[in-house]
């Protein structure tokens, strides 16, 4: 019998084709025995295209399996999911697997802006990643859509720079002194000076670095600050021999600034009374830290450092800046790193080089979550969406760190306790309260009675005629594979008979089109997990209250979305109670009917008695 199908036990994996080929036993006459075979089975990828040239079995059957991919066809495309480009998918083929393995980037709407970079132009995943265009928002205000990074108000322009000396300007030989700058805008107003280049017209007689000129032989010199073509008033200093005799040890090295492993070279030069001379081969230079071979430095550890040079009696110093290397490895971590779907998690990276020196590369960090997660990216704060433990992947400077996170799902409302063991009529029933009500399943507790979830379904509320009669909640469905719920909300909003906002916490009950059904006041509104659909609202009709309407009329949720609508109600007015009147009232209302009565019966009791005598008198006769 031949073996050709998806399931086959052991392997028993819907991705992969199982086959082995048939074998026919014959009778084996002269041992008396049937002839036996072992099968040898295959296990390949397999997916449902059965047009992708794949392998087939000898009689010609297509295999057709459950695998993403088999390693045939246009498969593993580029796909964009939320804010990532998953792009350059290769098949994964072990039969444990069949399934795309991609290279991911960020790939957010276009207009967006992340770690200073300006996201514009068209968003779509190709084969080599995201097609949207970059560039750092520096100098810009806002990131356009289309045209990119831009600025919609006149920049800010630079008029004019004065430069100051903070105290005199006639220094000796190995003074220093520093400068101030105030730079004014094209309509004279005081600004922020940008990143001014501070020259010195005679460098032998005075150097400068940041405003800061060092004297070092007799001269004058001319003290400038610029700004692109902008350049300030020209301070001269003047340097002086000072006492005779004098002598100077200057110590200069270049670069001030290295990268942790990189060299500096130490110079030393002597100012004998205004003569210059290099001493360097006969100084001896030592460091604060770091590695100090004869005048070379290097430090492996970023920080600050003091080299000293010794030259017979004479000390100097100079100051070296040591940064931290190129990023090694990459350390990601997410707080909390637990949370309910929905929740937001907020990611860190830390960078560390090949000497060990970190630092926080948060800002350059761009971070993404494994496909089938779901939600989005702001920066480094992640909103989940789809219950599991996932991995959470930082990319700095093409260095990758990951961790996970797990998503658990958001628990339901609760229930109601069980039911008590007296009937229940469904109107009114003792010891019903909202708080701890003894009401069971189907049933909920208003206003001091246990009501069937199923009775307010029949009634229609009762409303306004400019308004709707329920309201609905669209949920839009993402396109990924697993369909996540979306959470609604249902707040109340109640009225006093005059329009004035009231909260007598009165409880209304309603009910979903899907059979979700639950009670809501202003101080406990009802939240439902709703599937994606279009969802009806209808609320129960009340004798004591009008529907007024439901804001909005109807909403769009994404999947794992949220969404809100308000139901407002107000009070019908009481109808004002008679008060019976009393005797006195009644007799004063009706007096003149009983005095009509009254002269009546008189007069009728008259016409008898005269009746009467008439009679007795013709008898008499």
């Amino acid at each position: 019998m031949e073996i050709a199908q998806c399931y086959y036990n052991p392997d028993n994996c819907g991705q992969s084709f199982d086959y082995a080929p048939g074998f026919t036993s014959t009778c084996d006459e002269q041992n008396d025995v049937c002839t036996q075979a072992t099968y040898e089975l295959t296990h390949l990828c397999a997916d449902a295209d059965q047009n992708d040239g794949g392998p087939q079995i000898p009689q010609g059957q297509l295999r057709a399996c459950e695998a993403e991919c088999d390693g045939y066809g246009n498969e593993c495309t580029p796909k964009l999911l939320n804010d990532v480009c998953y792009y350059g998918g290769t098949c994964n083929t072990s039969p444990s697997s069949c399934a795309c393995v991609y290279s991911n980037e960020y790939c957010p709407e276009p207009g967006t802006i992340t770690n200073e970079t300006c996201y514009y132009g068209t968003k779509d995943c190709a084969a080599d990643g995201c097609t949207l265009l970059t560039e750092n928002m520096t100098g810009y205000e806002v990131c356009d859509p289309v045209e990119g990074p831009i600025n919609t108000t006149e920049p800010i322009q630079l008029g004019y720079i004065i430069i100051s000396p903070n105290g005199l300007t006639n220094l000796t030989i190995g003074d220093n002194l520093t400068f101030s700058a105030s730079c004014y805008d094209t309509s004279n107003f005081s600004m922020t000076c940008p990143e001014l280049n501070w020259t010195s017209s005679n460098l032998t007689v005075a150097s400068i670095d940041l405003g800061a000129p060092h004297a070092l032989t007799v001269g004058i010199t001319g003290i400038t600050a610029e700004h692109g073509e902008i350049v300030s008033n020209i301070v001269d200093i003047t340097v002086s021999q000072g006492e005779e005799g004098f002598d100077i040890l200057i110590i200069l090295c270049e670069p001030s600034t290295i990268t942790a492993g990189e060299v500096s070279i130490c110079t030393a030069e002597l100012n004998s009374s205004g003569v210059i001379s290099d001493v360097t081969n006969s100084t001896n230079f030592t460091s604060s830290g770091g590695n100090m071979s004869w005048n070379n430095f290097t430090a492996t550890l970023a920080g600050n450092y003091t080299i000293n040079g010794s030259y017979d009696s004479l000390n100097s110093s100079f100051e070296i800046t040591v940064t931290h290397g190129n990023a090694f490895y990459l350390t990601v971590a997410c707080s909390p790193q637990t949370l309910n779907a929905g929740e937001t998690t907020t990611c860190a990276a830390t960078a560390t080089d090949s000497y060990n020196n970190s630092w926080d590369a948060t800002t350059g960090t761009a971070f993404s979550t494994q496909e089938g997660a779901g939600g989005g990216w702001s920066a480094n704060v992640y909103t989940s969406q789809n219950t599991g433990t996932w991995t959470v992947t930082g990319v700095y400077d093409l260095i990758n760190g990951t961790t996970t996170i797990v998503i658990n799902s958001v628990s339901p409302p609760p229930q109601p306790p069980s039911p008590p063991n007296y009937p229940i009529d469904g109107s009114v029933t003792l010891g019903c309260d909202y708080n701890d009500p003894p009401c069971g399943e189907g049933y909920v507790c208003i206003n001091n009675a246990c009501v069937p979830v199923e009775k307010p379904i029949e009634e229609q509320p009762v409303i306004n005629e400019t308004t709707n009669e329920t309201a609905n909640a669209t949920i839009e469905q993402q396109p990924i594979e697993e369909i996540a719920k979306a959470n609604l909300t249902i707040y109340k909003n109640v009225l006093d008979s005059e329009g004035v906002d009231i909260n007598d916490n009165y409880v209304f009950v309603v009910t979903l089109s899907d059979g979700q059904s639950w009670i809501v006041s202003e101080d406990s509104p009802a939240s439902f997990l709703v599937d994606p659909g279009v969802i009806t609202i209808i609320e129960a009709s009340d004798p004591n209250y009008e529907l007024i309407n439901y804001t909005p009329a109807s909403i769009t949720l994404l999947s794992n979305g949220t969404g809100s609508i308000t139901i407002f109600n107000r009070k019908i007015a009481e109808k004002p109670q008679q008060t019976p009147p009393t005797i006195a009232q009644a007799l004063s209302a009706y007096a003149p009917i009983c005095l009509s009565i009254l002269v009546l019966l008189l007069l009728l009791l008259l016409a008898m008695l005269e009746q009467r005598r008439r009679s007795r008198k013709q008898k008499v006769k």
